[in-house]
């Protein structure tokens, strides 16, 4: 069958590409080879679906809520500032509302005021249900061919522009397998190593079964040869294999892209960084024993002790004290490895943003060619921002294909 756009991928990206591409006279195909297309949706935000974020507007990128930039393995700023401009949070609110969705804002954070991420999902999935638009899912792709400027798959659906809104290889259980990349590899487009992003991360040591099971608000600073090279706050968990919790989550990326290019970053976790070494020596200095008492998690204090008495350091020492409240806001870790990508939420790497044009989303390799969401070298911080992303993208490149028919 003849189609103006066939559209690789049911999820985010996809949908909105298909959504925002409709016109009266042109037809549109989706392809996914999940029978339950769009589901990822539905594990996004602890099942609320957090679907953007107030801090996705160009002129806030430095100043959101987590203190971090929110796309940190962009080949290129300019380019994801680029396309956020064009379609910010705002817009995507007015987007759901269009569908009938109404939003909801907890600090920054949008929600549908309907807390279910299946109502995301069910609106998107009501809007692609119009003439027009057709939608062939549990079907998996055998070859996609070009031929002159048009593209052909298994010999059956033709289109002259093709989206690849496939996502990454990060929650495998939906079926994520990388397709996008090997079919963007076939047209000529280079590939960034794909790691797995807000997810966990393994660490060496041996001190992880005496905290496993703690939970502490606290501060988590990566540095790479002595320099910070990213930190976040917010509830950290300690694992029977290293550390987890949103702002490890937040901060995977760095460390996996390090681990990658050889690195040997150290991540630093202050569980009392509203207090300086000084203020905590001041509440503990007049005390006998249970020096950390009331102060620190007590398996987190007796680690502390471990540590000292390890480097030769015992009670008696007129500095152990001093030395104790320096270490109880200093735990030093070494980071092994990421969670596997059937742990983690998203991915980094993917096609490089530089062989892409953030006015369209077409390929500068492969003209027709057009990507959305996961499957560019993008990553976002959790809080919404890499649902925006798959928005954002998908908005341009329905704009350029609507231009182009």
């Amino acid at each position: 069958m003849d189609y103006d756009v066939i559209i690789i991928g049911g999820g985010a990206s996809g949908l909105c590409t298909a959504i925002n591409a409709k016109t009266d006279t042109n037809k549109i195909l989706i392809i996914d080879k999940d029978s339950l297309y769009g589901r990822k949706i539905l594990s996004t935000g602890n099942g609320k679906c957090n679907l953007t974020n107030e801090s996705c507007e160009v002129s806030l990128f430095y100043k959101n809520p987590e203190g971090l930039y929110p796309y940190f393995t962009s080949g290129s700023r300019d380019f994801v500032e680029s396309v956020i401009s064009k379609f910010d949070y705002k817009d995507t609110i007015i987007f759901f509302k269009s569908l009938g969705l109404l939003t909801v804002s907890r600090n920054g954070y949008v929600y549908p005021r309907t807390q279910q991420a299946q109502t995301v999902l069910d609106v998107l999935k009501n809007a692609v249900n119009e003439p027009g638009i057709d939608v062939v899912s549990g079907y998996k792709i055998r070859q996609i061919s070009k031929s002159d400027d048009t593209f052909c798959i298994d010999g059956k659906y033709t289109a002259k522009s093709l989206v690849l809104a496939s996502g990454g290889l990060s929650d495998p259980k939906n079926n994520a397998d990388g397709f996008g990349y090997e079919t963007a590899a076939g047209f000529g487009h280079n590939l960034i190593s794909p790691r797995p992003s807000l997810c966990a991360l393994a660490c060496k040591g041996t001190m992880f079964r005496e905290i496993s099971g703690v939970r502490c608000d606290g501060e988590v600073k990566v540095y790479n040869n002595d320099k910070l090279v990213i930190k976040a706050f917010g509830n950290i968990q300690f694992t029977n294999y290293g550390i987890s919790g949103i702002p490890v989550f937040q901060v995977s990326s760095e460390v996996g892209r390090l681990l990658d290019e050889d690195e040997k970053p150290e991540i630093v976790i202050d569980p009392l960084f509203e207090f300086s070494s000084e203020e905590i020596y001041k509440l503990i200095k007049d005390r006998k024993e249970n020096f950390l008492l009331g102060i620190l998690n007590d398996k987190l204090a007796r680690a502390c002790e471990k540590t000292l008495l390890n480097q030769g350091i015992g009670p008696n020492d007129p500095e152990y004290k001093k030395r104790l409240s320096i270490v109880a806001k200093n735990f030093y870790f070494k980071p092994e490895k990421t969670a596997p990508f059937k742990n983690s939420q998203v991915t980094a790497g993917g096609i490089p943003t530089w062989e892409i044009d953030p006015e369209t989303m077409e390929s500068l390799i492969c003209p027709g060619l057009y990507f959305a969401g996961e499957i560019m070298d993008i990553n976002g911080i959790c809080g919404g921002y890499n649902l925006q992303w798959a928005f954002s993208s998908g908005y341009v490149c329905a704009c350029a294909l609507k231009e182009g028919l």
